[in-house]
Parts: C-alpha cells; structure tokens; sequence
C-alpha cells in the first residue's frame, strides 16, 4: 500500500515514519479510513511528515493498493 497526503498543495508520499493521527500512515488507512463512509466526513487529521505536523482535511489522503 502506498499512502499520500496533500502537504501545503503538494501531494507527498508518506514514508514509514510518517504518521496520521500518532500511528504510521499505512496502519492509519488500513484500520482506520478504509473502515468509515468518507463521503459525509468533515473532519482534520494530522499528520507528521519530516519532523512537521501538519493539520490537513481527511479527504487530502489518498492510496493506492495492490489489486491482489
């Protein structure tokens, strides 16, 4: 799985030491956002990407998995 959050209008790749919501970015979106109806969601989340913690709207993440 491969996680990216838009970063101040940039869409970055999170690493495994970044995290969303203190739990590192793939965790988060398997256990977490992949389990809630996103469509009616209005909500910040935070996320840690180079030593910056960054306050960003759920539907600023995205990811990608692999179809097997």
């Amino acid at each position: 799985m491969v996680v990216y959050a838009n970063i101040l209008g940039q869409w970055t790749e999170l690493g495994d030491e970044d995290l969303i919501e203190n739990e590192p970015a793939e965790m988060y979106v398997n256990y977490q956002l992949s389990k809630e109806e996103l469509t009616t969601l209005n909500k910040f989340i935070k996320v840690s990407h180079k030593n910056l913690i960054y306050s960003i709207h759920i539907s600023q993440v995205q990811w990608a998995t692999d179809r097997y």
